[in-house]
């Protein structure tokens, strides 16, 4: 008996080895990954993220959002069926109460004033119908380099610039509820008037280097338009093509994404610690669209 037992852990020995070692490989690699916003519940209440807290996937949530809109009607279906259909996808959107978080922009520690610091912005322009304001959340940059021709076969080296970024469109109204953050009013070439929610967060060089300080947008994508005629998400390309005395081929490409603005938290990534909670700080309203930027009182 002795020896049909030693026969056989000595035959499984290597195959429960192999699993535990998969299992921990598995382990390290999700580690080395980060923690994403699908792995745990975000609620106003939550006081400490995951150490390495990534929030939702901005670019799979766009593709997500774009695809939950019902095809346009089909031969076999009748006009009232279709806005039946429709009209049941957008109410149950609405009441879809799932809160979204978006990583932003790392925030960044000024020596001389002993302060964190970061500016989100809020812009118009990019030819979008109303609401004409948006967040500015992401850019992606892209620079390669080919060879271009043109019409009578001269060659040139032309430097590929493609930028691509992600905004969302807020389509609530609510103010921030710290003074240790304010409006600005800023006057941009092309763009118009904008604004910008400027963070400052005070702190000792010591303590500063011990946090790696992130931006995390919240937010409810919502319908914007009417319950037979609405969308999620928006995008628009432009190019500015190279010539002989500019070699730069321009081109970017633009994704929006409406929802209601919930909040602003600034988290620290290295130990998921939440530094601070912010309410919206830009005010919309569809009668008369955004107000003027303005110092909260005791600035």
């Amino acid at each position: 008996m002795n020896n049909v037992l030693i026969r056989l852990i000595a035959i499984l020995a290597p195959v429960i080895f192999f699993v535990v070692g998969s299992a921990c490989d598995k382990s390290q690699q999700g580690d080395k990954k980060g923690v994403s916003k699908q792995d745990i519940e975000i609620s106003f209440t939550t006081e400490r993220l995951p150490i390495g807290f990534k929030g939702d996937d901005i670019e799979r949530a766009y593709d997500k959002l774009k695809s939950k809109k019902p095809e346009e009607k089909t031969e076999f279906e009748t006009t009232e069926q279709y806005k039946k259909n429709i009209e049941a996808n957008y109410n149950s959107l609405i009441k879809d109460n799932t809160i979204w978080c978006f990583q932003g922009s790392k925030m960044y520690y000024d020596a001389d004033d002993r302060k964190y610091w970061i500016y989100l912005k809020m812009e118009n322009g990019h030819n979008l119908p109303e609401p004409p304001m948006h967040l500015w959340l992401r850019k992606n940059i892209v620079k390669k380099n080919y060879i271009g021709q043109n019409a009578f076969g001269a060659t040139l080296p032309i430097t590929l610039h493609e930028e691509i970024q992600y905004y969302i469109i807020p389509l609530n109204k609510s103010e921030i509820s710290k003074k240790d953050a304010k409006a600005e009013k800023l006057q941009e070439g092309g763009y118009g008037c904008s604004y910008k929610m400027k963070i400052e967060l005070p702190m000792s060089p010591d303590k500063a280097k011990q946090y790696s300080l992130h931006v995390l947008v919240l937010c409810r994508p919502r319908p914007y338009g009417s319950p037979i005629n609405y969308r999620f998400v928006t995008e628009n390309e432009w190019r500015k093509p190279p010539t002989f005395d500019s070699p730069v081929d321009w081109q970017g490409r633009n994704y929006f994404i409406y929802a209601e603005l919930l909040g602003v938290w600034i988290y620290d990534m290295n130990s998921g610690e939440i530094i601070a909670k912010y309410k919206p700080l830009f005010e919309y309203d569809e009668s008369i669209g955004f107000e003027k930027g303005k110092k909260i009182e005791g600035e």
